[in-house]
């Protein structure tokens, strides 16, 4: 009919059940559709009268493939002990479909097993290339894989410590450097050294240790240590040490003299042979004494010696001087030397019989007399004959006794008395007892008494040296001199025939008119010479 036309755009979408436009076109977006959607366009037309008519036409949204995604590595660089990530730093979908994301991991080119998280913490070491992939998919179509790689790199090696010895170290040490480091890798290690002395590199290299030469006391020498896995060097790791003092060495003393005498001699403590200081330092000498355990701090010092008086002395006192070298900064060690105290004795002491003979020890004037003026003046004590001296000072005294002489007969002349030595541990205080043999006398007129023994015994008689007598000189022959056995000899040939002497300390024997000796505990025995017998001690 020739009228004019209304036409009505209808857009639909079919499966979301939307009215989604109106226009001739339709710009699609992801707010009104998705993909596999039916679009449906629907047009209505109308004529004047009012009469119209519909019709429609469809279309199924196609599903576009995800792009590529874009991958990162970190951390970087990336170590053997490294967990690594794989960050998707990029990836869209053209429909603006959700994606589900896939990865896989390689190894120089080949795929891990198992492993398809974001993160890898193990199977790579130095070296290794290391790849990330990621595909994307919309529930459909997949994306192309996108990938990132890194290289392992070489981890630096580790010093946990460096440790200088010896410490203290001294100018006469030389400094050795100790490092303990690990290498995560395994790689074998070298050292690098760098060696300063008050701040000042003097010595660089492998070597692990500086000489004496480079340093002096108080210096501070510092090492810096570098380990190298011939890749790669440790941060540097630096230890410090300053140089101790050297002690000087222990001097060599004496205390003179070798036999002081108490009350008499001086102490004197010399340092004999001087100290020596490696640093060169000037040494000086503390002393110190000692007396029986007892400190002593009378003594007069000097810068070598130190004297103790001898008014301060007494027989059998042990005196110790101590002396400590020191060189202003340390004491060395210190070293000590003893002496004992000796008694004042005079010389030896001789006792005689006092100018006795016969069968009677000497009197107390007698003795007081004979010693008038000797080192026996005023120490002797007489009692029923017998002499009491009193021992001054422990230690080891010297005693030689002689036996009197035997008299002599009408031709031939008394034997000699024997003579006995030896060396007794007496201990001041005690008493000792002393009988000096006394010379024989004549008998008759052709045979002569024997000669007095000469005994030496503790107060209750317990002997330390007895000297036989002489035998008495007879009328065919000589007599027999005293013997040092514990028996005696015969006495000479006479008239009246001869004696045989006593055993074990008792008497001798008679034989026709000779008598025995007395001995320690026995007398002799009587000959027909009644009465001329020798006593026991």
């Amino acid at each position: 009919d020739n009228q004019t036309l209304t036409e009505v755009i209808s857009w639909t979408n079919q499966t979301q059940g939307t009215t989604i436009g109106s226009n001739s076109s339709l710009s699609l977006d992801s707010s009104l559709a998705d993909s596999y959607d039916e679009i449906v366009c629907q047009a209505t037309v109308t004529d004047l009268s009012g009469d119209s008519d519909i019709t429609s036409t469809s279309v199924t949204l196609a599903n576009r493939i995800p792009d590529v995604p874009t991958l990162s590595l970190s951390p970087t660089p990336a170590y053997l002990d490294s967990v690594l990530l794989c960050t998707i730093d990029s990836q869209s979908d053209d429909d603006n479909d959700p994606l589900t994301n896939f990865y896989s991991w390689s190894i120089n080119g080949s795929t891990l097993s198992g492993q398809t998280s974001d993160v890898l913490s193990s199977g790579f070491t130095s070296g290794d290339s290391v790849t990330c992939e990621v595909i994307s998919s919309d529930g459909t179509l997949n994306s192309a894989a996108g990938s990132s790689s890194v290289t392992i790199a070489n981890r630096p090696p580790t010093i946990s410590s460096v440790t200088l010895s010896p410490n203290p170290a001294y100018t006469n040490n030389t400094i050795t450097a100790t490092p303990v480091a690990s290498d995560l890798d395994g790689d074998s290690l070298s050292f690098e050294y760098t060696w300063s002395v008050a701040g000042i590199a003097i010595q660089a290299g492998s070597g692990n240790s500086l000489d004496t030469s480079f340093y002096q006391r108080d210096d501070l020498v510092s090492v810096s240590v570098e380990a190298f896995d011939q890749t790669d060097f440790s941060a540097p790791v630096v230890e410090s040490i300053t140089i101790s003092n050297t002690a000087p060495t222990t001097p060599g003393i004496n205390i003179s003299p070798t036999i002081p005498v108490e009350g008499i001699d001086d102490l004197v403590c010399t340092v004999a042979s001087a100290s020596t200081d490696i640093d060169g330092d000037s040494v000086s000498y503390g002393f110190s004494w000692t007396v029986d355990g007892s400190t002593y701090s009378n003594a007069t010092n000097t810068s070598l010696d130190s004297t103790v008086a001898g008014a301060e002395t007494l027989e059998g006192d042990e005196w110790i001087c101590a002396v400590t070298p020191n060189d202003g900064t340390d004491n060395g060690s210190s070293t000590d030397t003893s002496i004992i105290i000796d008694a004042d004795w005079a010389g030896p002491l001789e006792f005689t019989n006092c100018g006795q003979t016969g069968q009677n020890g000497p009197s107390q004037s007698q003795c007081n007399a004979e010693y008038s003026g000797t080192t026996l003046d005023g120490f002797i004590t007489i009692t029923s004959g017998f002499q009491y001296w009193i021992v001054p000072s422990d230690g080891t005294y010297y005693i030689e006794a002689s036996g009197a002489q035997g008299g002599s007969g009408a031709s031939y002349t008394g034997g000699l008395g024997a003579q006995m030595t030896g060396e007794f541990v007496l201990t001041q205080g005690d008493t000792i007892k002393i009988l000096v043999g006394q010379l024989g006398g004549t008998i008759s007129e052709k045979a002569g008494g024997g000669g007095g023994g000469s005994f030496v015994t503790y107060a209750n008689n317990v002997p330390l040296i007895i000297s036989g007598g002489g035998g008495g000189g007879g009328g065919n022959s000589n007599a027999q001199n005293g013997q040092s056995g514990l028996t005696g000899t015969s006495g000479g040939t006479g008239s009246q025939g001869s004696f045989a002497g006593g055993a074990g300390g008792g008497g001798g024997n008679a034989s026709g008119g000779s008598a025995g000796g007395g001995g320690l505990n026995g007398n002799g025995t009587d000959g027909s010479c009644s009465g001329d017998y020798g006593r026991s001690f």
